[in-house]
């Protein structure tokens, strides 16, 4: 059946491949649920009007015809099926991941094929041999012009008096961990210590769902970008959300109650975890509590960890990939 569906898709996007390709034509295709540093880009881009910009994601009516005609296609996922596509050798497919920072491995690091592109856009010049692996490209390919994601929470700041902590934890592989992981996290004992703090939790949009959150505590899955900004402190363990609020100065506790399963079993990662962290570490509860109890000394290894991962985080992202865009 897969194959019949490609072969369909490919025969539909070869005549649509007989219309010429549109130069000013660039399509943002995201199969990803949170459109991030692609969608900031695409209102960038908008607004500046010199490209006629299209937004897609697999269910879009014309997804093969904006492909086909299109000039530049920008992505910020995997999704194998567009490596099937024979596309107009001028059109330029570049990747605009949707995480920043170079945390788990992913793609060629561990085995996929990853989506086939030509360029890739990361945040800052340290992560770029990492995305390259990743990515299967040459580093000359990968190009550290920023994240305009995190140039836009930067510029959000603080919005509310209120006080906020995030817990927001990455998925896992197995099926069964994942069930079990709101359990490691006692929202009881987490209130009694902290009665000052409203906590959100924002699960990964795999796992969106699952669950079923506590009486007072806020689902923020989803809404990341809109809370960060605000909150006091984030609690996470092997998500890339560590390396935004580490660029916005908040700081970071991690949570790895499974670390030596998640390090043994899962993807692995770039580099030890510990060794350049950006705030306490954690493998009980107990500790969290104790960690988040004290005061802040993390700013200089916040510092450090953000500018490993997210670079000078400038504000000029868009205008820098904009530019990049006018040349190919």
């Amino acid at each position: 059946m897969k194959k019949c569906a490609a072969a369909v898709m490919r025969a539909v996007f070869c005549f649509c491949r007989l219309f010429p390709v549109q130069q000013n034509k660039l399509a943002l295709f995201s199969n990803f649920p949170i459109w991030g540093s692609l969608g900031t880009l695409g209102e960038y881009l908008e607004r500046r009007g010199e490209w006629k910009t299209v937004r897609l994601t697999p269910r879009s009516p014309l997804l093969l015809w904006h492909l086909a005609t299109a000039r530049v296609v920008l992505l910020n996922n995997n999704f194998s099926p567009l490596d099937h596509l024979p596309f107009a050798p001028g059109t330029k497919r570049i990747q605009l991941w949707h995480a920043d920072g170079a945390l788990k491995k992913w793609g060629r690091s561990v085995g996929a094929r990853g989506s086939l592109c030509d360029y890739a856009i990361c945040a800052s010049e340290q992560a770029r041999p990492y995305w390259a692996e990743a990515f299967g490209l040459p580093a000359e390919n990968v190009l550290p012009l920023g994240s305009p994601r995190l140039d836009q929470l930067r510029r959000r700041g603080r919005t509310s008096a209120a006080r906020f902590a995030l817990y927001a934890p990455t998925f896992r592989d197995d099926p069964a961990r994942n069930a079990a992981l709101l359990s490691h996290f006692d929202f009881d004992a987490f209130a009694r210590a902290f009665p000052d703090l409203q906590l959100l939790v924002s699960l990964h949009p795999k796992l969106h769902g699952q669950y079923t959150l506590p009486a007072g505590v806020t689902d923020a899955t989803g809404l990341t970008d809109a809370y960060l900004p605000a909150c006091d402190c984030l609690i996470t363990d092997y998500s890339s959300v560590c390396v935004d609020a580490a660029a916005l100065d908040i700081p970071v506790f991690l949570y790895l109650f499974d670390e030596a399963d998640y390090v043994g079993r899962e993807r692995g990662f770039y580099m030890p975890l510990r060794q350049l962290a950006p705030g306490p570490v954690s493998t009980t509860f107990e500790g969290l509590l104790a960690h988040m109890a004290q005061p802040d000394q993390s700013r200089e290894r916040r510092r450090a960890f953000a500018a490993f991962h997210a670079g000078a985080a400038d504000g000029r992202a868009c205008e820098r990939i904009a530019d990049f865009l006018r040349q190919i």
